[in-house]
């Protein structure tokens, strides 16, 4: 009597070879299909603690950026912190929805999230100025990926340190009002010590900068005007 052939051999009984195409392509499909629904479960499942956490790293930075402790480490304690020192208001702008961070009490900071691509992904932020828009008062960064050592030196308490106090030109051109470079230009003008070894970075984070403050300041306006009293016309 004939033996079914070793390792699955093709026989009477129709078994597949395991190293024929058809085995590898299927032994695959399921396998991916698999890693796939497991992965989707994983995630689904996770989403609310992932969400949670997200929204927990995002308020810390906006609270670090306004200079308000929060002894609680909780999404929750941020949540409530936020609320009670800070007005959020959120302002339209073509495809875009910004939100607008005002501290409630003196001296009324306002601030906004950044966002922008940097040398290597996408660079977030909250950078605070006066009420009068004249003076950066601080900047954090939310979520960065460029180069641990250079790069990511963004993060580094003396580098946002520089943000401190910049006075924001508005009447330099767009792209002109954070200049990275030395602390002082040949013409007196106040920059900012770009990061040694990550040129990429610093360059990126002034575009960003430059781009974001820009917007910013068109989409400030268009919201100012339209919360000012109207007039209501001669009596």
């Amino acid at each position: 009597m004939d033996k079914a052939v070793a390792g699955g051999e093709k026989g009477n009984g129709g078994t597949v070879k395991k190293t024929s195409p058809v085995y590898v392509i299927g032994f695959m499909v399921v396998i991916c299909a698999l890693c796939g629904a497991a992965i989707s479960f994983v995630q689904f499942s996770m989403k609310p603690t992932l969400d949670a956490n997200a929204r927990l790293v995002r308020n810390r930075t906006i609270a670090r950026a306004f200079g308000i402790t929060v002894p609680q480490q909780t999404a929750g304690a941020y949540d409530s912190a936020l609320a009670l020192r800070i007005d959020t208001t959120t302002v339209a702008d073509g495809g875009r929805r910004w939100q607008l961070f005002t501290r409630k009490e003196a001296p009324h900071d306002i601030g906004f999230i950044f966002n922008g691509m940097a040398f290597w992904d996408m660079i977030s932020g909250i950078i605070v100025l006066s009420k009068d828009l004249a003076t950066i008062r601080s900047l954090e960064i939310i979520e960065q990926k460029e180069t641990p050592g250079l790069g990511a030196r963004i993060e580094e308490p003396q580098f946002k340190k520089l943000f401190e106090g910049f006075p924001v030109d508005w009447s330099q051109p767009a792209d002109k009002r954070v200049v990275f470079g030395e602390p002082a230009g040949p013409d007196g003008t106040h920059r900012i010590d770009a990061i040694t070894g990550a040129t990429q970075t610093s360059m990126a984070l002034e575009r960003i900068l430059n781009s974001e403050l820009a917007a910013f300041r068109r989409i400030y306006d268009h919201h100012d005007r339209e919360a000012a009293p109207q007039p209501t016309g001669r009596k």
